[in-house]
This record gives C-alpha cells, structure tokens and sequence, in this order.
C-alpha cells in the first residue's frame, strides 16, 4: 500500500513538473493581469544589420486600462513604432512612447499600423525560428512570449 502512494505521488510530481517546464511559445496566447497577447508573428530582416517587426493582438479582459509602456528583446533594439501616412502620400514610421489599451478592448499591432520594430539585427533568425520578446505594462506588467519567425 505504502509502495503504490509513492508511486502515485512520484506520478503526480512528474505530471506537475512538466506542465511547469512547458514554454510560452505564441501557439497559445500568453495572459497576465487581464491582458492577453495572440497571433504574434515576426518578420525577419533581409539582412544582417537591417531591421525586423513583429506584430499581434493585445487583448484587455479587465475592466481597467492599461498601456503598454515598453518593449524588449534580446534579439535588438526594440521600438513600438507607428505607420503614419505623410502629408505627401508617403508612409512614414514613428517611435510611439506607449499604446493605449483600453478595457474590454483589443489593439492590433499590424501591418501599416502599431508594431515592434527590430533595429540593427546582427544575425537575423530563420524562418520557423522564434524572438524573445517582453512586453512591459503599466498594471499588469511584464509579458515574455517567443514569437515565430515566418515570411511575409
């Protein structure tokens, strides 16, 4: 009887152990504090030294807002930026100091719009690889999701 309650308990440590070494990988969204971060992608500079982006959703299930306040990377320097159109036609990107993210709403960081942007990569990752990348935020603080590399 002794034999099979250790045998049971040391099954069930094993069970809890993996489940607590699983990764945050963006296949599923990764939450803290009412904010949910989705569908997280990167796109890979063209070449060593150039830039990247990653995009996803930042979903708030609270009913307090938050803002996103700073990014990170080990992969660069990591900027949130924004698409603007210039008054002639042209698009333009600007450096944002935070984004917004109001309760029960979701923002997009998108193509032609709110994005992370990677400055000065020096070994750009491969397509099927993943970027480690924090997201800091007023309330519910820090988010760490790896976040797929794929083309365009």
């Amino acid at each position: 009887m002794m034999l099979r309650r250790s045998h049971n308990l040391f099954l069930l440590l094993i069970i809890v152990l993996l489940a607590a070494c699983g990764g945050g990988t963006t296949d599923e969204p990764a939450a803290t504090g009412g904010i949910t971060i989705e569908e997280a992608w990167a796109r890979p500079p063209a070449m060593a030294g150039g830039n990247g982006a990653a995009y996803f959703l930042v979903r708030n299930d609270s009913d307090t807002a938050d803002r996103l306040i700073a990014v990170a990377s080990p992969l660069a320097m990591a900027e949130m930026h924004e698409s603007v159109m210039a008054d002639d036609g042209t698009m333009a990107m600007n450096a944002v100091d935070g984004v917004d993210v109001p309760p029960n709403s979701t923002v997009a960081f998108e193509r032609g719009g709110l994005h992370i942007m990677f400055m000065g990569v020096d070994e750009p990752p491969a397509v099927g690889d993943t970027v480690a990348l924090t997201l800091t935020f007023e309330n519910a603080g820090e988010i760490t999701i790896d976040v797929p590399v794929r083309a365009e």
